[in-house]
């Protein structure tokens, strides 16, 4: 027997039925096929060899194999899987039948999956319009539309979120232009009772020389849109007439209404203007009685949006002639990035520099010797950096007392590698214009104010504005600070400084506020078709009285005659000299007026203010802004006057001289400019805060002086004089301790000097209306103002006799 057919006598040997399984199934569980393999091979080679014989062994074999491998194959697993997995036919044999449990439902897991099916569900349609956005705007609150647009982000900064702006963009197409708006907020919320608005300034054609000046624009339209309680109050768009002054908001004229929608914190803008690739945009937020908010660019379409921070940071004089710093430039790029190349300045002043040098930190970058500044290497602006250049400039020796300053050109400042849209901002951290080497021994109206330094600065208590009689109210643009005056034959110069921007004024004139039913057209804003001007300007006053008789002249501190200067954003728009003639002002002539971010100063002559020489004037000097919220300061202002000549009663500080403060060699000298004796018993001189000395019992007459004894000031530079029962007599500030004298009758020469002072009040002004001369539409409500009176100087010689000629003279000093 061969040994193929052996092996087939041992594929079934007897088995228990425990064992049955194991043996079928493949001889162990793990194999499940084992035994087709086995049965197939036996049962192959036993047919090949009996089928086949000897003669056809080769043909058994080959047959046997094929129909073994098949047949074992599908029986082998057939009753592997069957019989053969032991487990099964084991469980069949037991005496218990097989139970099969049930997994337990996860009904969490079932939800779970039910609600991502849901979400995706409904992702897609908002996926779908993510990656394919609509590419015209509609007007609908759905702002899926703009994601195709360039949206320009922006930093909220705003006191009220609601018109805090985040983010801004336009977009155009043959029906029209649109625009968007996002804030931090909510859109026409109006919260405490207040209302919101949103102004946007087209420049159509790119050209500063058309439309409405704003932000560096020329625009020749405007869209606004108010609204409170979610309620869209007004919506207009405005045409800017060209025959109008650019300066004059009010040649914006009504042409249509826009569409309008909005959601939470976003707004979006239909018109039918037709703008293009040139056209910028500047976007301002009001609420009621809060700070506009400006978009920190002006924009496009799209490409780059650069906002340039300009920071005036030149001393008051300089301390020589080379690399004297002038100015820092904050460069931001919104969008997308460009390459500056170079700058262009405006030079004012009369100095000429003999180089201008731009850095960026200590590495030097370009430089110039005229206006245009040329970079060595261009600087990239990359997006939403912020690059910082200092700008210096040089001069020739022998440039003393020569004034100086310089500016981005507002047009063209920046030469951009690309086209890209430009705002630029000022502000003022030191001195506009400077001094080279000293200042000047008189006084110039040129915007250097270091010449002011050597008068004395009364100095007026903050928020103290109010408006139409009521507050205080918050405004520095107006809230005086100091103010000076001083004469010299043949002109008058006045000073004054606010605590705000000077002639700041707005771009957006109007009060902004609820109303019961919205008028056609609007009393309040936008709507300017029944304003004939309305400039936004701030305005400075000072109103003389010739005679000295308050009953007589203007209603406002008996004035005779009056200097007036009207500016906005920084800029002085007019500036004249006025006379009032048969209760009527008649327009005299132009005077110097020259301003920095806070000060101003202005010359004018005495013959066209009808003043003349050895005389002393009363002048009232007033700040007001364009709404008629003025400054209210009541301090005592000091006066000056000559013995002889007309007196307003009070005793005033007239010299003081300050020494090292290791010494005690200072003294200060009152002066009665009264036309009665007035004792000093008891009163108090108090420097700087400190109680420095008690007079004794002392009549001063008329016209008389008395001068304390030696004391010591600890160089202080405040002064106030108080009588018996404490109220204030007269209060004087000097510049920072150096060692002179300071006074204000007499001549100036080694050891005096002349000057011009302010009075206190001579009682209380009446409450008026003025009309403005050169803007005789807009009215101002005024309310109590500073007064100053103005000297004009004599010698000295006149008043030493007048000090000679008082019997009561005297002097405590040693």
């Amino acid at each position: 027997m061969r040994k193929s057919e052996r092996s087939k006598g041992k594929t079934s040997p007897p088995a228990s039925p425990g064992s049955r399984g194991f043996t079928n199934g493949a001889g162990s569980p793990p194999s499940r096929d084992l035994q087709g393999k086995v049965n197939g091979l036996t049962n192959g080679l036993t047919n090949g060899l009996t089928n086949g014989g000897r003669s056809a062994r080769h043909s058994g074999l080959t047959n046997g194999m094929t129909n073994g491998k098949t047949n074992g194959m599908t029986n082998g697993l057939t009753n592997g899987f069957v019989n053969g997995a032991g487990a099964v036919n084991g469980f069949r044999l037991s005496v218990g039948s097989r139970r099969i449990s049930r997994q337990p439902i996860d009904v969490r897991k079932k939800m779970l999956m039910v609600a991502c099916l849901v979400a995706v569900i409904m992702v897609i349609p908002y996926a779908l319009v993510y990656a394919f956005p609509p590419a015209e705007v509609e007007i609908d609150g759905y702002f899926m539309d703009w994601l195709r647009a360039t949206v320009y982000e922006d930093s909220p900064d705003s006191e009220s979120a609601d018109v805090s702006i985040s983010a801004y963009a336009v977009k155009a197409d043959v029906r029209g232009s649109y625009f968007y708006i996002a804030t931090a907020g909510t859109v026409m919320n109006g919260a405490d009772e207040g209302a919101d608005g949103f102004y946007i300034f087209i420049d159509r054609d790119g050209d500063t020389g058309t439309g409405y000046l704003v932000r560096g624009l020329g625009a020749d339209h405007m869209v606004a849109i108010v609204g409170w309680d979610g309620v869209t109050a007004l919506a207009a768009t405005y045409i800017f007439d060209s025959s109008a002054s650019q300066d004059d908001y009010a040649g914006f004229e009504r042409s249509s209404d826009p569409l309008v929608a909005f959601k939470g914190g976003e707004v979006e803008i239909g018109t039918s203007l037709i703008t293009g690739p040139t056209s910028t945009i500047a976007v301002c937020a009001r609420h009621t009685n809060v700070s506009d908010d400006w978009s920190e660019v002006n924009f496009a379409y799209s490409g780059p949006a650069v906002q340039v921070l300009q920071r005036f940071e030149a001393p008051e004089v300089t301390t020589g002639y080379t690399d004297e710093h002038m100015l820092t430039l904050e460069i931001t790029s919104k969008d997308s990035s460009v390459e500056l190349e170079g700058l262009r300045f405006e030079f004012e002043g009369t100095a000429t520099p003999t180089e201008v040098d731009v850095l960026r930190g200590y590495e030097f970058i370009g430089s110039g010797q005229g206006g245009d500044v040329l970079f060595t290497e261009p600087v990239r602006l990359d997006a939403d950096e912020t690059v910082r250049l200092s700008v210096l400039s040089s001069f020739e020796d022998g440039s003393d007392t020569q004034s100086f300053g310089l500016c981005l050109d507002e047009a063209n400042g920046l030469v951009l590698g690309a086209n890209a849209t430009v705002v630029l901002t000022s502000y003022q951290d030191g001195a506009r214009m400077t001094y080279i080497g000293a200042a000047p021994s008189t006084l110039e109206v040129d915007g250097a104010f270091a010449d002011w330094h050597y008068l004395f600065m009364t100095e007026d208590p903050l928020g103290d504005v109010v408006m139409n009689g009521t507050g205080p109210f918050v405004n520095g643009d107006v809230d005086i600070v100091s103010t000076a005056a001083w004469a010299s034959d043949p002109t008058a110069y006045f000073y004054i400084a606010v605590d705000g921007r000077m002639l700041g004024g707005s771009s957006v004139p109007g009060t902004l506020v609820r109303w019961e039913e919205p008028p056609e057209p609007s009393g309040s804003m936008p709507n300017m078709t029944e304003e004939k001007h309305l400039f936004g300007a701030d305005f400075a006053y000072a109103f003389i009285d010739l005679d000295g008789n308050e009953s007589t002249g203007f209603r406002v501190g008996g004035a005779e005659s009056a200097v007036t200067v009207a500016g906005k954003d920084g800029t002085i728009m007019a500036a004249n000299a006025y006379a009032y003639i048969n209760d009527s002002w008649l327009l005299v002539g132009p005077v110097q007026a020259a301003s920095d971010g806070y000060r101003l100063e202005v010359g004018a002559a005495l013959e066209d203010l009808g003043m003349s020489m050895d005389e002393v004037y009363r002048v009232t000097i007033m700040a007001q802004d364009w709404r008629g919220s003025e400054d209210t300061a009541v301090v005592a202002l000091p006066v000056s006057a000559l013995s002889g000549s007309r007196a307003f009663g009070g005793i005033i500080i007239n010299e003081i001289y300050s020494t090292q403060p290791s010494l005690t060699n200072d003294w200060l000298e009152l002066y009665n400019t009264a036309s009665y004796p007035i004792n000093i018993e008891d009163w108090e001189l108090w420097v700087d805060g400190s109680l420095v000395y008690t007079f004794p019992n002392y009549t001063i007459p008329s016209g008389g002086f008395y001068v304390t004894i030696f004391l010591n000031f600890q160089k202080g530079t405040t002064y106030v004089l108080y009588n018996s029962t404490g109220a204030v007599i007269d209060s004087i500030s000097v510049p920072l301790w150096n060692a002179k004298s300071y006074g204000r009758t007499g001549t100036p020469d080694s050891e005096y000097d002349t000057w011009a002072w302010l009075v206190p009040t001579p009682g209380e002004i009446n409450q008026g209306q003025i009309p403005i001369p050169e803007f005789g539409d807009v009215i101002a409500p005024l309310a109590i103002v500073p007064i100053i009176f103005i000297v004009i100087r004599r010698t000295r010689g006149a008043r030493e006799n007048a000090r000679g000629d008082s019997e009561g003279n005297h002097d405590g000093r040693t």
